[in-house]
């Protein structure tokens, strides 16, 4: 609506192509922002648009996608590799809760109570199923005075955390974020998503969005109504707007906390 480079015509035209070419809606040429964007037609169509790379290029790529999207898996993984990651606790298997050992990786039946003892005062702990994605059937407990609340909720055993008794679930601690990315949402843990590709066996840093979760969530996942941000790779700079990509829209500002990105940047990038 706002846009001064390209005229209406212009952007209804390189929509249609977009569309046509990729045989899906032009939905990623909003989302990208190719309409305010100094792009010949053949570099629009360099954007591949998420419907065809997960539905028609990921699967036939990545191989044996359920055991790379088990996060118990990949724990232990990066466990192996020294990659830092939030920390494990427990597990829930057949709705029963487990304690591990780190140097053989046997389970040994736990309580609530023993469960309990081990969450922080004022901690967030994460429950997440194992092969969930989208932020979907997470739960978040958190301990206030010796208790643990689930929402405004005191869960006084575990069977009241809703789970469901067929799935795996990893028990993971919550992360306290820097300043500068609370302030844009304080509810969630805001994350920068990293996209890499190979080029002569070395990685490099193709783009990077900060993903941030709205008010009251306590995820950032783009199903439950996150927002994502381009990040400017050279000085950390936030694009001018975020987008969705489930629903659609672009915001110049956090929809609920009124945050503008125009003109902030993170701190610390050249560390980052």
């Amino acid at each position: 609506k706002t846009c001064t480079l390209k005229t209406r015509e212009q952007i209804k035209k390189e929509m249609n192509i977009y569309s046509k070419y990729w045989q899906c809606p032009p939905d990623d040429y909003i989302r990208y922002g190719l309409f305010n964007k100094s792009l010949s037609i053949d570099e629009i169509l360099d954007y591949v648009p998420m419907q065809y790379y997960y539905c028609d290029y990921q699967d036939k790529m990545v191989g044996d996608i359920i055991k790379l999207s088990d996060k118990w898996e990949e724990y232990k993984l990066f466990k192996e590799k020294g990659i830092p990651q939030p920390e494990v606790i427990a597990l829930v298997e057949d709705g029963q809760l487990f304690s591990f050992s780190e140097n053989d990786d046997s389970l040994r039946k736990m309580n609530w109570d023993n469960l309990k003892d081990l969450i922080k005062e004022s901690e967030k702990i994460f429950i997440k199923p194992v092969n969930g994605n989208c932020g979907t059937g997470i739960c978040v407990i958190k301990k206030v005075n010796g208790q643990i609340y689930l929402r405004e909720k005191v869960i006084q055993q575990f069977s009241q955390i809703p789970i469901q008794s067929h799935l795996k679930y990893i028990i993971q601690r919550g992360l306290i974020q820097r300043s500068d990315l609370n302030s844009i949402n304080e509810s969630s843990l805001n994350t920068l998503r990293t996209i890499v590709k190979y080029v002569d066996n070395e990685v490099v840093i193709i783009a990077i969005l900060l993903r941030i979760g709205r008010k009251g969530s306590d995820v950032d996942n783009s199903g439950q109504g996150g927002i994502s941000i381009e990040v400017n790779l050279k000085d950390g700079s936030l694009s001018e707007f975020a987008g969705r990509e489930h629903g659609g829209n672009v915001f110049y500002r956090h929809p609920d906390t009124g945050f503008i990105f125009k003109g902030t940047k993170l701190k610390n990038w050249d560390k980052v």
